[in-house]
């Protein structure tokens, strides 16, 4: 009885030897983290599961699109030719090698098209596309200076904006955005007479679609880009004036408004916090156009999230 117990035990552990899966717990953990955004750590882990089992192709792969994701194409194209010495029958990743291999060694209007890596039935779906779109909001706040005409930096003093957003990446270096803002200024009073201007404010209100180009320096924690946008402004002025000098009464004038074409162009820069998370500082000449037809400096900082 117990040599037949044996038996069944060493055949139980014979079939389970035979039929184990080469795909280790570290290399599921290293999906998962590239799953995450966090790159770095999900070769670190692959790595360890390389040294201990260096003919499992799904790991190379996944090396491979976790170095894509880096920018190191050289490291990307040698952990995706080993995983075709392992198994040449992979057309995905072998299309997607050989444009890593044009990027390596550049030719004109070389880009690259990364495909969704499908290493086992287990993990295809959490395994994200590395062409997926990403969406990101926007929020700034900072000054404004008015430029033109001499009506406009005659009157009004410099004031600040804010700006609400929300992004999508439609390339791997573009993206549109939608965003709504504000810019305030207040009257200055240092141009009329003490006893005649009370106060009062303008603002100007637009609703704007922007592109937005990153310019690609290799670089994860830091990116330069210009914007450009145009849609509608809502300029708005509120005017408070003295009525009676002698006990300094005041009176509002009835709030005017001029709906306008908006434009911005501008320049600014992506640095980056965490995994999904951006300060960036821009510069932008905003014009206003109308009958004020308004030309101002805008300088913003501010935060953008990838959702």
């Amino acid at each position: 009885m117990k040599f037949l117990l044996f038996l069944i035990v060493l055949v139980g552990c014979q079939t389970r030897f035979l039929f184990a899966d080469p795909v280790t717990d570290n290399y599921h953990a290293g999906v998962n983290l590239y799953n995450q955004g966090k790159y770095q750590e999900s070769i670190t882990l692959l790595q360890k599961t390389v040294q201990t089992n260096s003919n499992s192709w799904q790991v190379y792969q996944i090396l491979a699109y976790d170095y894509i994701k880096l920018r190191d194409f050289s490291n990307a194209t040698s952990n995706g030719d080993k995983s075709l010495a392992l198994n040449p029958d992979n057309p995905t990743l072998k299309a997607l090698d050989d444009k890593l291999k044009t990027l390596v060694t550049p030719t004109p209007n070389a880009t690259l098209v990364p495909t969704a890596p499908s290493p086992t039935p287990s993990s295809t779906e959490a395994l994200k596309q590395t062409s997926d779109q990403k969406s990101s909001i926007y929020f700034s706040f900072g000054g404004v200076l008015p430029l033109s005409p001499t009506s406009f930096t005659g009157t009004w003093a410099n004031g600040y904006n804010f700006d609400l957003g929300y992004g999508l990446q439609v390339a791997p270096q573009l993206s549109l955005i939608l965003d709504g803002s504000g810019a305030f200024f207040p009257v200055n009073k240092s141009n009329f007479p003490a006893l005649f201007i009370a106060g009062g404010e303008i603002y100007d209100w637009m609703i704007l679609v922007n592109g937005k180009y990153n310019f690609d320096l290799n670089d994860v924690s830091f990116s330069p880009y210009f914007i450009i946008g145009a849609g509608l402004s809502v300029y708005q002025s509120e005017d408070r004036i003295v009525t009676d000098t002698t006990y300094f009464v005041t009176n509002n004038l009835p709030a005017s408004y001029e709906v306008n074409l908006g434009l911005r162009g501008g320049l600014g820069a992506d640095f980056k916090i965490s995994n999904s998370n951006y300060l960036f500082v821009e510069a932008d000449a905003v014009n206003a156009l109308g009958i004020n037809n308004l030309l101002y400096f805008l300088g913003r900082l501010g935060l953008k999230t990838d959702l």
